[in-house]
């Protein structure tokens, strides 16, 4: 069985938990090593029992709090070469601290206790940006933020899941009318920013299919967006599927930056 919790998962903060039969993972440390600690305190273990660290782009709301969970543990860091090149070059990262970076490659799986890891890059503004599919003997997890847009082959690499976390960024409404720049706002929208929360849905349609038993919906904005909004719309486009393609088992839930979204097994 297969654990997952969103530890946090927000504009200003990501860090999501996967945990397998002894093998424990996190995606991303984009929030201090303190609420990491509180937060795998209450799954019952700690940073010295994770064996691994995988981390999507090198933003700030994803790493952040990378280098004091190396400080504090000796679990590798799997990412990208650019990402771990702008992370050394943005936290200052000592050489001795930089070997740690286990470099992969898109669509070269990585084998990490009962995990099999595959990085699939994705279209943000970011250097050698990625989402990470999970695979298990049992089960099958990706967390996929941090997109403009979504290709047939990220498709492809989201089908089969048992689980999935989708980006659900912001209402495109609300951002035009806000008081972001205009140039963020292109940003945002762009083929290179975020998933809107309707964009979201249509990914969601694309990769449903029977085995699909659990969906977050994150990255939400702060400015953007509500939770009840993007509850609203999964609930709405679940609610509207015709009788063939509901799964009566289907769990969802919006997972935020504020607190831990609930642990779901399945």
């Amino acid at each position: 069985m297969m654990r997952v919790q969103a530890i946090a998962s927000g504009s200003n903060g990501n860090s999501i938990y996967v945990e397998e039969e002894g093998t424990r993972i996190l995606i991303d440390a984009g929030i201090p090593l303190k609420r990491i600690r509180a937060a795998l305190q209450e799954l019952g273990t700690d940073t010295d029992a994770l064996d691994g660290v995988f981390l999507t782009h090198e933003h700030s709301d994803h790493v952040a709090g990378i280098v004091p969970l190396m400080n504090a543990s000796s679990c590798p860091v799997y990412t990208t070469e650019g990402t771990a090149m702008n992370v050394r070059n943005a936290k200052g990262v000592l050489l001795s601290e930089s070997e740690r970076f286990v470099p992969v490659r898109p669509y070269e799986p990585v084998k990490v206790g009962r995990f099999s890891v595959l990085p699939v890059p994705t279209y943000h503004d970011a250097k050698d940006p990625v989402f990470f599919r999970i695979d298990s003997p049992d089960r099958s997890f990706a967390v996929m933020t941090d997109t403009g847009r979504v290709d047939d082959v990220m498709v492809e690499q989201l089908s089969g899941l048992n689980g999935v976390l989708v980006e659900s960024n912001h209402d495109v409404h609300m951002l035009e009318a806000g008081s972001y720049p205009y140039r963020l706002k292109r940003r945002i929208l762009s083929d290179f920013g975020h998933l809107s929360n309707d964009s979201a849905i249509d990914l969601i349609d694309r990769i449903l299919q029977p085995s699909l038993q659990v969906i977050l919906l994150g990255h939400l904005s702060e400015e953007n967006n509500y939770p009840d909004l993007v509850d609203l719309g999964i609930r709405q486009y679940l609610e509207s599927l015709p009788g063939e393609r509901k799964n009566p088992g289907l769990r969802f839930e919006t997972a935020v930056r504020t607190h831990s979204s609930s642990v779901i097994e399945f």
